[in-house]
């Protein structure tokens, strides 16, 4: 019986202990977030700091905390500083810190801790993803096409790295006019579709470039293709009707416009080609 009583009193005690520790207060904290209680999220986490300061954990969560809560970027920026400070090779903080960075436009912040994430784990391939984003964003196309390039070394089948080289370049002709670098668009684009042969997005660039090209039909094959995905993608049907009136099939291409109207889909392109459609029966 006495053994009992013991047991009983250290199981109680050992579960009081980790209540107030700052384990306890940390892990209660991160229930309350996740029941988006941010305010007795936030009393937990500040209790598991005044227990323990030099968890780097609880900075990490209680940053997480407030870039949810209201948006308070700095003070989680302030947190993220404490936990790396304590625990250099702390990978999601970077992240974190680098999403948090990119939402205020702090590109080059962004950059460098995603750089210090890539050391940390060189074989993590969202890491490349999210850093050719940036770059993207500050019109660094070399070295977004060097992350996109790093990702195919990592995983040959990646669709999406295929597509977006396939932009870059379609980013690159926009602004040379070089035919070269077209071709470079569907070479990317193709190897994408290859490998993810049910994306809308893949069939809708190359249905653009068929009609850069003026290979109207070959873009309505793509165009068809997308409403076989999606029998409601009516922007695809909109384009679909202008490559139609490219061929001077006007009669298919009055059907995918007025049913684009019918379906509430609206655009100015769908009245100026209706109007000129209409001027050419006239005529």
């Amino acid at each position: 019986m006495n053994f009992v009583r013991t047991f009983l009193f250290i199981v109680v005690f050992y579960v009081c202990g980790c209540a107030n520790s700052a384990i306890g207060h940390m892990q209660s904290g991160i229930t309350f977030y996740q029941q988006k209680q941010y305010k007795g999220a936030l009393e937990q986490f500040d209790r598991a700091v005044q227990i323990d300061s030099d968890m780097p954990e609880i900075y990490f969560h209680r940053g997480n905390l407030y870039c949810d809560w209201e948006k308070q970027y700095d003070k989680a920026i302030a947190d993220y500083n404490k936990a790396v400070a304590l625990k250099p090779d702390y990978l999601q903080v970077y992240i974190n810190r680098a999403n948090i960075y990119k939402l205020q436009a702090k590109y080059d912040e962004a950059i460098a801790d995603y750089n210090k994430a890539v050391a940390l784990k060189p074989d993590y391939i969202l890491l490349y993803t999210n850093r050719a984003n940036i770059y993207k964003l500050q019109s660094k196309y070399d070295e977004a096409i060097r992350d996109y390039e790093t990702i195919l070394q990592l995983d040959a089948n990646n669709a999406r790295a295929y597509y977006n080289m396939a932009l870059i370049y379609k980013e690159y002709y926009n602004k040379k006019h070089d035919i070269k670098e077209l071709n470079q668009v569907k070479v990317y684009v193709n190897k994408a579709l290859d490998r993810d042969p049910e994306n809308a997005d893949f069939y809708r660039t190359r249905a653009e470039l068929y009609s850069l090209e003026k290979d109207y039909t070959k873009a309505i094959d793509d165009y068809n293709k997308i409403m076989q995905l999606n029998s409601q993608d009516y922007r695809a049907l909109m384009d679909r009707g202008i490559a139609y009136f490219q061929l001077n099939d006007y009669t298919n291409a009055y059907i995918d416009f007025n049913e684009c109207i019918a379906h509430g889909f609206q655009d100015p392109q769908i009245e100026v080609y209706r109007k000129k459609i209409i001027h050419s029966k006239k005529n």
